[in-house]
């Protein structure tokens, strides 16, 4: 009897430890899918007032998010409470994980930032941060850029696709932070960092009408460059800056490039479209 009743005890020890691990398991949750305006780690915005979302996780039925609090730095080396320079919203009680409006210092063009979150849920539990994301403020001024437009006027006009070609060279120690292109092209184009296109894009930018609105792309290039001699490429086309249509000058495709490098907080031009382009 005394020997049932041991194996009673172990199998309701048994239980109870089973229903506890699930509980433990159930109640964890995290934050993914980090975007900016809609975007995942987008590196031009075209606002100063960028909104936020995110995606919550959890196990168990039923969780809800109570709270949330968003760090913003310059520097993701000052992406902590006690340092992010641009924005802590402190414990912000809302459900809200859409859309949610940057409030922090002004910010202004040319800017790459790094931002973090995390969620309270209607248990006051707190989850865990997530990984950092980032975002960029494009060129939003005219007096933001240095570059100039250039192209190759040929007698075909608008039926050539020119390849504008610039050199530069970089010390080793010049590789550090980030280096960003953004470019501003009347027509389509292609970019390539030392024989290797910089992203996936095609027919880039899209469409606009060029009376209203030109379009910028902006690219991360710190990837594709070396020490010593570095070689970038923009091939031209001028698909729908065609002769005739809205806004349209000149006799051909034409481009403004502007390769800055940004580290803690600042930037520096590298290289811009000009005369001495090939």
């Amino acid at each position: 009897m005394a020997l049932t009743s041991k194996y009673f005890q172990l199998a309701i020890l048994s239980i109870i430890l089973i229903l506890t691990s699930g509980c433990t398991h159930s109640d964890r949750f995290s934050i993914s899918e980090l975007t900016c305006e809609s975007l995942k780690d987008p590196l031009g915005v075209n606002t100063l007032h960028p909104q936020f979302s995110w995606k919550n996780n959890s196990d168990r039925q039923g969780a809800t998010q109570t709270a949330y609090q968003i760090l913003v730095a310059d520097d993701i080396k000052k992406l902590n409470e006690k340092e992010a320079n641009l924005w802590n919203s402190r414990k912000i009680s809302s459900s809200s994980n859409i859309w949610v409006e940057y409030a922090g210092e002004s910010l202004h063009s040319g800017q790459l930032l790094c931002w973090k979150v995390r969620v309270w849920d209607e248990n006051g539990n707190v989850s865990p941060w997530s990984k950092p994301a980032r975002f960029g403020v494009g060129l939003l001024d005219s007096d933001n850029w240095a570059a100039s437009y250039i192209g190759y006027p040929s007698e075909k006009g608008f039926h050539s696709c020119p390849q504008l070609r610039k050199t530069f060279s970089l010390s080793k120690a010049d590789i550090k932070g980030a280096y960003l292109l953004h470019v501003n092209s009347l027509g389509y184009h292609e970019v390539f960092m030392n024989g290797t296109k910089v992203s996936e894009d095609v027919l880039s930018p899209a469409v606009s009408q060029f009376n209203k609105r030109s379009l910028i792309v902006t690219f991360d290039v710190t990837p594709l460059l070396k020490p010593g001699e570095n070689n970038l490429v923009i091939w031209l086309g001028s698909g729908w800056y065609t002769e005739g249509l809205p806004g349209v000058t000149g006799n051909g495709p034409a481009v403004r490039a502007q390769l800055e490098r940004m580290s803690g907080g600042t930037k520096e031009i590298v290289l811009c479209t000009d005369a001495s382009w090939v």
